[in-house]
């Protein structure tokens, strides 16, 4: 084991190279092993926060499986989950790593316990059938572990599927133990880390729904110096209740030698719920999540009977905050049975709430009889109601009129389904700002945010905000007039407008420039317009024009025609205003019969 971590949380964020947290074997392998491991020691997973940027491990998507052996650094540390390592077990033997352990077959005494054929080692593999030298892994005198999630299997990078590459040596019996399992740590990967990291001598990792502990030796009397925690670890979505039953601990002023403290996280540094010693039982104490920290010390010499305590897992409550996220229990695993969960969400004064749905899976019936969520605009039941979903359609953003929102989920006894994830935030309409929320023209308001908008003939400019004269689009009137961005001014950078003009059968299209001044010459190799019969790229070309001459009139092929205009990011002139007229191609009009041109000017 490699004893760099000075610190028993592992924060760790995923790369957004990395695939989704919502299917992948990643994201469902980081609780089994922070769960399995604090069945007898606090170490912890947790998500990114910035207040917890301790001892960062970054997933990525790679192609291979590897880690660093233990912390490396005070900065991000990269662990690679491959497209073809991303199983359960494999994470978690990768993770082993993360928190220190070596693979188990190259202890130093690993020659008493498995033969290594090297013979039957892919080429270039070697290296990881190497034996550590006794200064280099100290395995805090816990015996060889076969059944250790960190020993490779038997054909572990093998020449081939049937030759060994590791041979366990025969027990007793004559059996070969079995090595190579990834389901789950073993019982002396749990002991060895439980050393490592100097775990407390008692306590637990509580996962039940209901459940109760007590100080060591209740009702006789706790022992001097002793030190446990308790960790209530309950399904995502419900928070945890704890109430004290008895309490008889050495009373001190400001409870400096013997006490019990709560801790609403799971780790020590999570908020503090409440410090208690004497004989005064607390109040009910009530988490903001899934889990709880609860840390009894004593140091006295005192004989006090020591504490009994309960908790039960409850979904719903009061949500004062301006975001956060609600699960229903469970998520993303199936949802319990005969739940019935109601959340009364309050942010900030002058805000409405908005709620966003990541992912909704409710068992589906037509009127949502059975299972159910449902969204009420306002505190209570009674406020009216938004709506009652179910199914697999995720619904539409909600906002609130008001700053409360009224939820409830409930589940009957039958189907059970992954439920739903919504993130909620305090919404405000920017666009009702005095500034119209910075937007030249139009504001838009949308749930957690908003953005601008154009009149008719404008277009967002690149700042997002400001507006500049559109150009291009589809034209199927008889006649009418297109013109470069902002004509008589100068044109913008950077633009590229195409008009597709569509007249109908039998009839084609003539075009003719009233005014006509663009960067370049003859080569229009900077800004220029083209001019074809046909509406692709790739239509005949007419013509392609820059500079001040005026070009002739020009008339389509077919019954319809596209121009194209088109501005670098250097010198930019008037532009081009031009009109169009259609007229049938079977009738022999004179040139009195003509249709009406604009004046020449």
């Amino acid at each position: 084991l490699s004893s760099d971590f000075n610190l028993v949380v592992v924060v760790y964020e995923k790369s957004q190279a990395a695939d989704s947290c919502d299917s992948v074997s990643l994201c469902l392998s980081l609780s089994p092993f922070s769960l399995s491991l604090s069945l007898s020691l606090s170490l912890s997973f947790s998500p990114l926060s910035l207040s917890l940027f301790l001892s960062l491990s970054i997933f990525l998507s790679l192609s291979s499986c590897c880690s660093y052996v233990g912390r490396r650094g005070n900065g991000p540390q990269a662990i690679s989950i491959g497209k073809n390592c991303d199983k359960f077990g494999i994470v978690v033997h990768e993770l082993g790593h993360v928190i220190g352990f070596w693979h188990e077959h190259t202890r130093p005494d690993r020659d008493d316990h498995v033969t290594i054929i090297r013979d039957n080692i892919q080429p270039g593999q070697e290296y990881n059938f190497l034996k550590m030298e006794p200064g280099e892994v100290n395995s805090l005198g816990e015996p060889y572990d076969f059944d250790s999630i960190m020993h490779y299997a038997r054909n572990t990078f093998s020449r081939g599927m049937f030759l060994d590459t590791i041979l366990p040596s025969r027990d007793e019996n004559g059996i070969r133990p079995a090595i190579g399992q990834r389901t789950r740590l073993s019982k002396g990967d749990i002991s060895q880390a439980r050393k490592l990291y100097r775990c407390p001598a008692c306590g637990e990792t509580l996962q039940e729904s209901t459940g109760n502990f007590s100080s060591p030796g209740y009702p006789n009397g706790y022992p001097s110096y002793t030190h446990c925690v308790w960790r209530v670890s309950v399904t995502p979505g419900e928070k945890i209740v704890l109430n004290f039953t008895t309490m008889d601990l050495y009373k001190s002023s400001l409870c400096w030698y013997d006490y019990i403290e709560v801790r609403d996280g799971y780790w020590r540094k999570a908020p503090l719920l409440g410090r208690f010693c004497g004989d005064q039982v607390p109040e009910g104490l009530v988490s903001s999540e899934s889990r709880m920290w609860i840390e009894f010390r004593s140091s006295s010499n005192w004989v006090g009977k020591g504490f009994t305590a309960v908790y039960e897992a409850v979904c719903g409550g009061e949500i004062l905050k301006d975001q956060g996220q609600i699960q229903s229990p469970n998520y993303p695993d199936d949802y319990r049975p005969s739940k019935d969960c109601v959340w009364r969400i309050t942010v900030s004064e002058g805000y409405n709430v908005g709620l966003s749905f990541q992912a909704f899976e409710i068992e589906r019936h037509d009127s949502c009889a059975y299972d159910y969520l449902e969204v009420r605009d306002g505190p209570a039941e009674s406020s009216p109601l938004i709506g009652r979903f179910c199914g697999y359609d995720r619904p539409e953003e909600v906002r609130s009129t008001s700053h409360n929102l009224w939820m409830k989920f409930v589940s009957d006894g039958t189907v059970n389904k992954a439920g739903f994830a919504a993130n909620f935030f305090k919404e405000e309409d920017e666009c009702s700002k005095p500034d119209n929320g910075g937007c030249e023209q139009r504001c838009v308001n949308t749930l957690g945010s908003f953005k601008c908008a154009c009149d008719p003939g404008y277009e967002l400019a690149l700042d997002k905000k400001s507006c500049e004269a559109a150009c291009g689009g589809l034209l199927s009137k008889l006649n009418g007039t297109i013109s470069t961005p902002g004509w008589p001014k100068e044109y913008p950078p950077n633009k590229n407008c195409v008009w597709q003009v569509v007249a109908p059968t039998q009839y084609r299209i003539s075009m003719q420039f009233e005014s006509f001044e663009l960067e370049g010459n003859e080569v229009c190799k900077y800004d220029f317009v083209e001019m074809r019969s046909g509406l692709s790229s790739d239509s005949k070309l007419h013509g392609k024009y820059c500079g001040t001459e005026v070009p002739e009139v020009i008339t389509s092929q077919y019954n319809n025609m596209r121009i194209e205009f088109k501005s670098d990011n250097t010198v930019s002139k008037k532009g081009f205003k031009a009109h169009f007229f259609s007229g049938e191609t079977n009738v022999n009009l004179s040139e009195s019969d003509q249709p009406a041109c604009p004046d020449q000017r």
